[in-house]
Order: C-alpha cells, then sequence, then structure tokens
C-alpha cells in the first residue's frame, strides 16, 4: 500500500538532520559540495565566479534559484546590489530569495578605511587620557631621580643606571637611549680649563668646528644663490634683445646690455671664487653642491644642538676628575632643581597639575627676587605665565607685554589700553623707568583697591589672583588644544588613503585642503596624525624613526615573525593594529570578529524579528530599542578580539542569537563557548552535533580561530564569501537537494518540507504571494481553484489573511497542522491514497 504524502512527510522531517546527513553523503552532493568549499575562496570577482559554473550553479541551486541559473545578466545585478540601499535592485524585488542570495556573497569587498569608527574612537579616547598617564609617569621618574641622584657617590653611579641617565639626558632634549657608558664617564669628569680634555676636544672645538664649517658652506651656497640670481636675469635680458617681435627703443636696449655686462662680469668674480673653492662652475654641479652644503649645514646645526645640550647637562654635576663627587652630593639643590624642572617641560606634551604647581613656583620665585620689568620680560616662562592668566593674545611679544606692564593705567590711549587692558598695569609695581617701587615685590602678595577704567572699586590680591587666573586658563586652554587636536585627527583621518598620508604634515595638508581661511591657522600647528597615535598607546615618539614606523604599521600582525613583534613591546602592537595597512602600505578593511556585511545583515535580521508583527506604538518603540542595541552591537563587535570577550557581554550575544530566532535562555554562555572552539569541519564536533544547524552558521559568522582570537586567516574570512556564508550556502544546497529528490517520488512532499523550512521567516501575507511555491501551498491547502491566481492582489492578500494566521507560523504545532491540511488536500487532489486527515477536514 503507498504512503500517504503526510507519511511520506513525516519520515523525512522526524529527523531531519539524519535525512540531511544522508544526502550530504551521496556522492554527487559530497563531490559538488567539496569542489564548492575548495574553490570559493579563489573567487574575487563576480565574473569569476559565474565563469565557474559548477560554483554558479551550486549557489543559484542552494538559494532557490536553480530556474533563473541561465538569467546570467539578471543574476549579476542581483549580486552587485548594494543591500544598504533600499533603491537597489535586489531590494526592489519582491522574491526575498534574491536578497538572500545576494547576502551570502560579498562582491564589492568590505569598506577599506585606514581606521573604523571603534578604531578611531578608541584612539582618541586614549590620546585624551595619555596626559594624565603621562603626568604620573613623569611623577614617578622624577620621584625615583630625586631620591637616587643623592645616594650615588661617584660618576659611575650615574652612567651606569639607564634609568637616571635616560631621565638627565631627556631633561637636556636628548632623546636616545643608545650612548657608550665610557666616553660620558670621560666626558663628565673632564676638566674644561685643560684644553687637551675629553670634553674640550669632542665637543667644544668639534663644535667650533661644525660652526666654522657652516661659516664657510653658508658663503658658497650664498655666492650660488647670487650667482644664479645673475645667470637668471643675463637670461631674461637674452630673451628680450633676441626677441624679434621686441618693442624696445635703443636706449632700452642699451640699457640691458649695460645691466648684462655688469651681470656678467660679476659672474665671472663669483666663477673665479667658485672655482677656487669647489673646483666648477658648471650650473648643475654647483646645483648638486649647493644642495649637498644645505644638508649638511641643517646636520651641522643639529650636531651643534646636541652638543650644547651635553655642555648644558654637564654644567648640572659635579664630578672630580677620578670620577669621585666633588661635593657631599652629585648635584647642588639648583642644579637638581634645574633637571627636573627641564625633564618636567621637555617630557610633558601638554600641561598639568604639575607643571602648573612648577610654573607658579618659578613665576613668584621671579616675582620675590625682580628688581626690574626686564626680569620678567626676558624670562619665557613668565611671559607666557603672564600671558595665559590675563587671556593676552599668545602672540604678544616680550616687548609689547613689557610696554603694556609700564603703561599708564590713567591713560586711555596707553599700550595696556589699546590692547584692552587699562588697568592691567595697577596689578602690578613698576616705575615708569621699569625699576621695582622702592620696598615692593614686583607683583603684591596682599590685598589692594583700585578704582578701575570703569569707576569701579576692585579689591585683589594680584598674585593670589595671578595664579587663580593663571591655573583656570592654563587647564581651560589645555582642554581646549586637546579638542582642537581631536576635531584636527577626526577631520584628515578619513582622507587618509595609505601610510604615506598619516605621514602627510598637517601644514602641507592644509595648504591643499583646506576649505574655510581659518582652517590652516586652525589646524596646521596641531600635532601630527601618527604622534597622537604614539602618545595615544605610550610609545616614544623619540625612539623609532618614520621609516621604522612605517614598517611597523604595514607589519602582517597575523605573522609572529613580522617586523612589529620583534621591539617586543606591546604598545607598538597596539598602536600598529590601530589603523588597517596592509603589507603595502594601501589602507585596508578593519579586522574585525565580523565584517561590515555580515554584521548588517545579522542586525538587519534582528531588528526584523523584534518588530514582527507589531505595529503602531507597539512597533516604534520595538524599532528604537532595536535600533539603540543595533548601534551597540556595531560599536562594540567592532571592538572584541576574542570569544571570551564575546561572550562576557550579554546584550551582544542576544543580537547575536534573536537574529537567528534562538531565545538567548535556551542556550548557555558554556555550550556557547564550546561551539565556537568546535572544529566546524568535522560533522561530529559539537557544534555541528545541535539540532539547529543555524548554531553552526552563527558561530562561523565570526573571524575566529580554532582558539577563539580573532584572525585574519582567509580560510575563515573568505573573499568573496565569509566561512559563515559558506557553510550556509551548503547546508541550503542540501536541504534543496533532500526537497529535490523527495519532489522526484512526490511533489507534495517536497512543497511540505518547503513551507516547513519558510514558515518561520513568512511575516506578511505577501511572503506567500511573491513565492511560487507559497502560494502553490497555499491554493492546495485551502482548495483554491486557479482563479486565485488572477484575483486581485488585495483580495488574494485578505484570503491569506483569513485563512491563515502569518503570526503562528513560528509555532511547529501550527505549522504541522497546516501541512496536515496540505499534505491531506494534495492526496485528494492526486489521487494517491485515502486519508484519514481529509476525513477529519471534510466530515
Amino acid at each position: 500500500m503507498a504512503l500517504s504524502t503526510y507519511t511520506s512527510y513525516l519520515i523525512v522531517s522526524k529527523d531531519v538532520n539524519t535525512s540531511l546527513n544522508r544526502v550530504a553523503s551521496q556522492a554527487m552532493v559530497k563531490r559538488d559540495t567539496e569542489y564548492y568549499q575548495a574553490n570559493i575562496g579563489n573567487v574575487t570577482s563576480v565574473d569569476e565566479f559565474m565563469a565557474d559554473y559548477r560554483l554558479y550553479s551550486y549557489a543559484t541551486k542552494a538559494y532557490g534559484l536553480e530556474d533563473m541559473t541561465y538569467a546570467k545578466a539578471f543574476i549579476r545585478k542581483v549580486l552587485e546590489s548594494d543591500l544598504t540601499d533600499s533603491n537597489s535592485f535586489a531590494n526592489k524585488l519582491t522574491d526575498k530569495r534574491y536578497q538572500e542570495f545576494a547576502a551570502a556573497f560579498n562582491f564589492t569587498g568590505g569598506t577599506r578605511a585606514a581606521q573604523s569608527g571603534a578604531q578611531e574612537a578608541d584612539l582618541l579616547a586614549a590620546y585624551e587620557a595619555s596626559f594624565s598617564a603621562q603626568e604620573a609617569g613623569i611623577n614617578a621618574e622624577t620621584s625615583y631621580y630625586d631620591t637616587t641622584i643623592d645616594a650615588i657617590t661617584s660618576v659611575d653611579g650615574l652612567v651606569n643606571n639607564s634609568r637616571l641617565m635616560s631621565y638627565v639626558l631627556k631633561a637636556n632634549g636628548v632623546y636616545s637611549d643608545y650612548y657608550s657608558q665610557d666616553k660620558l664617564r670621560q666626558f663628565l669628569t673632564s676638566d674644561m680649563d685643560d684644553p687637551s680634555s675629553y670634553a674640550n676636544v669632542e665637543y667644544v672645538q668639534k663644535r667650533a668646528t661644525l660652526l666654522q664649517d657652516n661659516s664657510d658652506m653658508q658663503q658658497i651656497t650664498s655666492v650660488i644663490s647670487s650667482r644664479n640670481t645673475l645667470v637668471n636675469a643675463n637670461a631674461n635680458i637674452d630673451a628680450q634683445l633676441n626677441n624679434p617681435d621686441s618693442t624696445l627703443t635703443a636706449e632700452q636696449r642699451q640699457q640691458l646690455e649695460a645691466t648684462r655686462a655688469a651681470n656678467q662680469q660679476t659672474i665671472a668674480g663669483y666663477d673665479s671664487t667658485l672655482q677656487s673653492a669647489v673646483g666648477t662652475t658648471d650650473t648643475a654641479e654647483l646645483a648638486a653642491i649647493r644642495s649637498r652644503y644645505s644638508a649638511a649645514i641643517s646636520e651641522n646645526t643639529r650636531l651643534v644642538g646636541v652638543i650644547d645640550s651635553f655642555l648644558a647637562l654637564k654644567e648640572q654635576f659635579s664630578f672630580n676628575a677620578d670620577g669621585s663627587l666633588a661635593g657631599a652630593t652629585a648635584q647642588t639643590a639648583e642644579q637638581k632643581e634645574a633637571v627636573t624642572t627641564a625633564y618636567l617641560q621637555n617630557v610633558s606634551t601638554g600641561p598639568s597639575y604639575t607643571l602648573f604647581t612648577a610654573n607658579k613656583a618659578h613665576y613668584e620665585q621671579v616675582i620675590a627676587n625682580a628688581t626690574t620689568v626686564d626680569d620678567l620680560v626676558n624670562d619665557a616662562r613668565v611671559v607666557e605665565y603672564i600671558k595665559t592668566a590675563y587671556g593676552i593674545s599668545a602672540i604678544t611679544d616680550a616687548s609689547t607685554l613689557r610696554g603694556m606692564l609700564l603703561s599708564d593705567p590713567d591713560n586711555s590711549g596707553s599700550a595696556a589700553a589699546i590692547k584692552g587692558f587699562q588697568d592691567f598695569p595697577r596689578l602690578f609695581n613698576f616705575n615708569s623707568d621699569g625699576t621695582v617701587k622702592s620696598g615692593m615685590t614686583a607683583q603684591s602678595n596682599e590685598t589692594i583697591t583700585y578704582t578701575n577704567a570703569r569707576g569701579v572699586e576692585v579689591t585683589v590680591n594680584p598674585l593670589a589672583d595671578s595664579a587663580s587666573r593663571y591655573r583656570a586658563n592654563y587647564l581651560t586652554a589645555f582642554q581646549d588644544d586637546i579638542d582642537v587636536a581631536m576635531e584636527n585627527y577626526e577631520k584628515r583621518i578619513d582622507a587618509v588613503q595609505s601610510v604615506d598620508d598619516l605621514f602627510t604634515t598637517n601644514t602641507s595638508y592644509w595648504q591643499s585642503n583646506s576649505v574655510q581661511s581659518s582652517d590652516y591657522a586652525t589646524y596646521s600647528k596641531q600635532p601630527e596624525l601618527w604622534q597622537m597615535a604614539l602618545d595615544a598607546f605610550g610609545v616614544d615618539s623619540t625612539k623609532y624613526s618614520e621609516h621604522k614606523l612605517r614598517r611597523i604599521l604595514t607589519s602582517d600582525l597575523d605573522d609572529p615573525k613580522s617586523y612589529v613583534y620583534s621591539f617586543k613591546d606591546e604598545n607598538l602592537v597596539k598602536f600598529a593594529k590601530a589603523f588597517n595597512f596592509d603589507t603595502q602600505g594601501n589602507i585596508d578593511v578593519p579586522q574585525q570578529a565580523q565584517s561590515e556585511q555580515v554584521v548588517n545583515d545579522l542586525t538587519s535580521e534582528y531588528k526584523s524579528r523584534m518588530v514582527r508583527f507589531l505595529s503602531g506604538k507597539e512597533a516604534e518603540t520595538a524599532a528604537e530599542k532595536a535600533d539603540a542595541e543595533i548601534g551597540y552591537y556595531k560599536e562594540q563587535v567592532a571592538r572584541i578580539t576574542t570569544v571570551d570577550e564575546l561572550l562576557a557581554d550579554s546584550r551582544l550575544v542576544n543580537v547575536m542569537l534573536q537574529s537567528r530566532g534562538i531565545d538567548p535562555t535556551s542556550v548557555t554562555t558554556a555550550d556557547l563557548k564550546k561551539m565556537f572552539l568546535s572544529d566546524l569541519s568535522d560533522p561530529k564536533s559539537f557544534v555541528n552535533q545541535q539540532d539547529n544547524r543555524e548554531l553552526a552558521e552563527l558561530v562561523a559568522s565570526f573571524n575566529f580561530d580554532s582558539e577563539g582570537n580573532l584572525t585574519q586567516d582567509k580560510d575563515v574570512i573568505g573573499t568573496v564569501q565569509q566561512r559563515g556564508d559558506v557553510i550556509e550556502t551548503i547546508n541550503l544546497y542540501v536541504r534543496q537537494t533532500l526537497e529535490e529528490n523527495e519532489g522526484n517520488a512526490s511533489e507534495g512532499v517536497r512543497l511540505a518540507l518547503y513551507f516547513q523550512r519558510k514558515a518561520p521567516d513568512i511575516t506578511t501575507a505577501y511572503n506567500f504571494l511573491a513565492d511560487t511555491a507559497l502560494t502553490q501551498f497555499f491554493t492546495t491547502a485551502f482548495s483554491l481553484s486557479d482563479y486565485f491566481s488572477s484575483m486581485d492582489v488585495d483580495r488574494q492578500k485578505e484570503m491569506v489573511e483569513r485563512m491563515v494566521d502569518v503570526k503562528r507560523l513560528g509555532d511547529p504545532d501550527y505549522v504541522r497542522t497546516l501541512v496536515q491540511r496540505y499534505t491531506a488536500l494534495y492526496d485528494a487532489a492526486n489521487n494517491t491514497v485515502s486519508s484519514a486527515a481529509l476525513t477529519l477536514l471534510t466530515s
């Protein structure tokens, strides 16, 4: 006796995974699947994909589009559609199978960017926080120095202590960890009164030589420049004199010829000098010499600066020729204070409470000891202190400030009044000749009262008030500086297309890209992009040349032998990971736990499920809540680097599970971790033994390796199809083949299985009407004639909604009831077997 359609359906569906595994093991299916797995990762374009018929036909069949395999032009438009654009080709098609097919591939590639939004936000947050960390580091190093330097008993105690030596060098503007202890020892113990001492020979005399060399080379380059000017002038004169269309008068020609002759005579003098000095008068050779000399002058100037720094360093210590201490300690209190203050100023990249305290103390010391106004204005720190405290323009020079301090506060036309600070001189105690008033300090530290220019009586302690003003303005200005620096970073980072762009200076960039006239003035002097990035991760930029930084940024972060890891510095790795450059220095797609397209697909499905069957205010509220979770998911998943981090965030887990229609409470964290660490290629692994095959697809959609770490392995991230989409395509192909095989024996079983698979995703009556197979299922299940297909679509919709409770299609029991109805009426219509179910339906 023949089996009923429903019985045949039950045989397949009661253990659908066993049925699917049976189909997957069939020789032809297995062979086609293995071919797809082995070759889809080699495809890089739509053309390559469609040219490989085995891949192309496998995929179209998987997504139920086998009958459209021939329509390559149509399918190409589907695959090239931007699914984020509601007006794209695929999104305009009513049959959602095309959208699902397009979503399974990524032929456009992810969005390439120097930084993702999360990378940029994290870097800027780290940059802003770096100033507090820097201050803590400065204080720790200063505390160590302050304690340790007094304990050393010889020069060896300094030069053999790398931490002390680094502090001293940085205090003097020398940023290098590479130095010879022996040479430093000789230098610090040299007798500066002995011309033959090491310091005099290697530093003082070399400094003099460098300066003399610079003077000589500057003379030559000046002669070459002057010669070039005259040669060019004579060339211009010759052009005028030889111009056949010239309208020069005889007198003008005579003047030009006289000028040319005079120029030529001067050139002859220059040539004589150059021939003697450099042995040539050839223009090209002179150009090369000038370029070489200019570079040498710059290098010599740099070296003179280094020598000056070391000579200043030597003056900060007192060692005997044998290395012993010349006094009770290596430094006097004044010398030590000078070093710690210099370190604070040189190492600080911005204001801090520590620097505020140091500047305030310095200002008050100068005020207490000043005898004339020049004691203030000749001290750059004091000048900056006063300008910051009183809000005087930063471009005000010392000479102008001097005039303001000595202004007559009763004169509305004084230098101070013109700048808008008529009462400013009242806060200081200077006579008109610049001397401090008898019996006073330069600024009073006691309450004074005066009537200001507006006739208002003012009572104030000038010194205390200046400190209060300075602190407020200093820290406010600092935050303003940080904000502008970050604003510049945000404006520029999106334009970075390569490592070269990252190292383009702000000056150069804004010269070419200013939108508003104020852009150049506002941003050109801000910290460079790469410098901000280094500061954000606590990397000392003085240790790394631009060449090294470029190699670090283009290192292969998945290769433990790549350049960045050779430094064994985790902060450098963080710096490299903050950007997305390939090994050629071009921007790449950000490395994330999920690709941009996968995230978009997942969150789109999540929102669809969250608002499913809702309407009005309820739908609006649910949509807002879903959007908030989606925003959180997109922002945070970009920061995830391990499975543990992912599973520790319940909001992320909820979104990813609910996007697949899985109740988060039905899966434990422990089981999820076992799934993520499962071997996806092993049918017997934990994740592949789950009843719900979508769990394996979900796990595979993340770019984690077998140990649960983020990876760039091409087998995981794929080229045009991510690993999760490959598994989903294979699962769909096997399911389609199962349904197709069953359809060979009974079309009724095939449609029943198809409906069972699609039912959970049906949200409206239109889903039935847009799918030919579902429409056939519906018309058979409710014995509707062919007339149904010719009805107005609104009437069709009404009939579907009247006969099917769409909201219950996620309920397996309700789906089973509809399948029973369909199979019974199918058997009746096709005269297959008698059906008890049909008897019940019609009795």
